[in-house]
């Protein structure tokens, strides 16, 4: 095995897209010819060419061909890094052949290559199906953390069910892409921690190859603690129609939305924007919310204005709550005096209940954001038996036209 094992994955990290030998040579080190067979020739010639002089300035410097089968390479940047002949062939440009390498990534990590679901619109490979589930892999190459934020978000929206997602090093997974992948019970693993790179260019499994997908299978069984309180959340509806008031028509309506989609769209956010977002639905108003959650006015606002620039789900919560705002007149709640802002006005059937729910907001983790939600929009109703009818529609039809059918 290899010395140097993050030599090859850090390489793949920088150039999985091509470059010239020269850069591959420079990125691998001793593990240049072990990696060899993952490496495929492109399309084309490069235009650019790294310096290769010995006090040069280690910028690419543009190639040109001054006549059939010369090319000179220039620097751009200082005029004292001397120009240097290229020969045509060490223009040739070398990718990741992906191919080869989902193949060797299967093998070793014991994946059946032969199920593996294709997403198209998104910039990850199907590597194969992992598990009795047969949970889906995918490979992902990101340049950036942003953009593998953005991927990995688009992956949520094709791919409904947990996956395992591998990249080469995991030096582009921000905090908050492994928490959302947390919530989807899903796992990411970096290659670099899982596989060695061997003598002949074969992959074998890591001593942490193991605990890591053990880990997978955890994240997988919780998630399916969570159907359970899907089946929770529809008896409490039920409850409060059978018991507490006439409102059948909206309960089923309300517990319709889990199935469209509205359950997996709590797991999607951040838990601090959730709680945001609950709580302003709750009362009503951004002011009533921060001071609520004993937040700064400005700090509190400036989170909620970011939500219409981010993902799909922040920007239905933008539209959720800009629903409950013109709601507010026929929405009225009242709690204790320290809760109250200037949308309390009016009677509440039953003050308590919405007070008790915000509170065990606070302490909420994201496996309760569906129970939460079921209990707010639950309150709102017991508060306003008379009115709700006046307002769910609207709600219904936002949902239902945002969420992925």
């Amino acid at each position: 095995m290899s010395k140097n094992q993050k030599g090859f994955w850090r390489a793949l990290e920088k150039l999985a897209t091509g470059a010239v030998m020269a850069e591959w040579n420079r990125e691998l080190g001793h593990d240049t010819a072990r990696a060899r067979p993952y490496l495929a020739l492109a399309n084309g010639l490069a235009e650019t060419y790294p310096c290769q002089n010995a006090f040069g300035c280690g910028f690419p410097h543009r190639v040109e061909q001054h006549k059939p089968g010369q090319w000179v390479a220039f620097c751009e940047t200082e005029d004292s890094c001397p120009p240097f002949q290229v020969a045509n062939t060490e223009l040739f440009v070398f990718a990741a052949d992906t191919s080869k390498l989902c193949s060797g990534i299967a093998r070793a990590l014991g994946l059946d290559a032969s199920v593996s679901r294709q997403v198209g619109g998104v910039r990850a490979l199907p590597v194969g199906t992992y598990g009795a589930a047969r949970a889906n892999v995918y490979l992902m190459f990101p340049t950036d953390a942003s953009r593998m934020a953005r991927e990995v978000e688009r992956l949520f929206g094709i791919q409904p069910d947990p996956f395992l997602l591998l990249t080469p090093t995991g030096m582009h997974c921000s905090a908050e892409v492994e928490s959302a992948l947390r919530r989807q019970s899903c796992l990411h693993i970096p290659m670099s921690a899982a596989l060695l790179l061997g003598d002949k260019g074969s992959l074998a499994p890591s001593s942490a190859a193991d605990s890591l997908l053990k880990e997978f299978q955890r994240r997988q069984a919780d998630g399916r603690l969570l159907v359970k309180t899907v089946e929770r959340i529809d008896r409490n509806v039920d409850a409060v129609a059978r018991n507490q008031y006439e409102l059948r028509k909206e309960n089923d309506e309300l517990r319709q939305l889990h199935t469209e989609g509205y359950f997996k769209f709590a797991l999607k956010v951040d838990a601090a924007d959730f709680q945001a977002f609950a709580v302003i639905i709750a009362l009503g108003n951004r002011k009533a919310a921060a001071e609520h959650l004993q937040i700064p006015h400005r700090s509190f606002y400036d989170r909620v204005d970011k939500w219409p620039q981010r993902g799909r789900e922040y920007q239905l919560m933008w539209r959720f709550i800009e629903w409950r705002k013109r709601s507010g007149r026929h929405i009225k709640v009242r709690l204790d005096e320290s809760l109250q802002s200037g949308e309390s006005g009016g009677q509440a059937e039953n003050p308590e209940t919405l007070r008790e729910t915000l509170e065990s907001v606070k302490a909420s983790e994201s496996t309760n954001y569906p129970d939460l939600l079921a209990d707010i929009f639950g309150a709102l109703q017991r508060q306003n038996a008379a009115n709700w009818s006046s307002v769910k529609t609207e709600l219904l039809k936002l949902i239902r036209e945002e969420l992925p059918q």
